[in-house]
């Protein structure tokens, strides 16, 4: 008799493909959780995961882990001149870092703050 983790003749093969749980779970987070489940359920089941993202929030962290990236950390200032710690990731190992993470902080104090007091010399650090 086949169990629960095979359809007819062949074994159960799932991709687990989640977004972001906006407020509770990241999308990695999201992707394990649903991934515990389906083995305490089909414990024989082939499961591929793979967390999701659209371009909004959680997109970075989704891309620095398919890629086998890093985030890093440094002091620096945010387009009003305010001391801010900023945080960049390197794709796929490489050194060389990506500006996603500060653009988007950019964007996020411009709309927060009164843009005519930002710089127009730099987009901070």
């Amino acid at each position: 008799m086949a169990g629960p983790e095979r359809l007819g003749e062949h074994a159960v093969r799932m991709l687990i493909v989640p977004q972001e749980f906006k407020g509770s779970l990241n999308a990695r987070e999201a992707t394990e959780a649903i991934a515990r489940g389906l083995r305490r359920a089909l414990p024989d089941a082939e499961l591929d995961l793979l967390p999701l993202a659209d371009g909004g929030p959680g997109t970075v962290e989704a891309l620095v882990e398919a890629t086998g990236g890093r985030f890093f950390e440094a002091d620096a200032h945010d387009p009003l001149g305010r001391p801010l710690r900023a945080r960049w990731c390197a794709l796929g190992g490489r050194d060389t870092p990506t500006a996603a993470i500060i653009l988007g902080a950019l964007a996020k104090a411009k709309r927060k703050e009164n843009a005519k007091e930002c710089d127009e010399n730099r987009s901070g650090e």
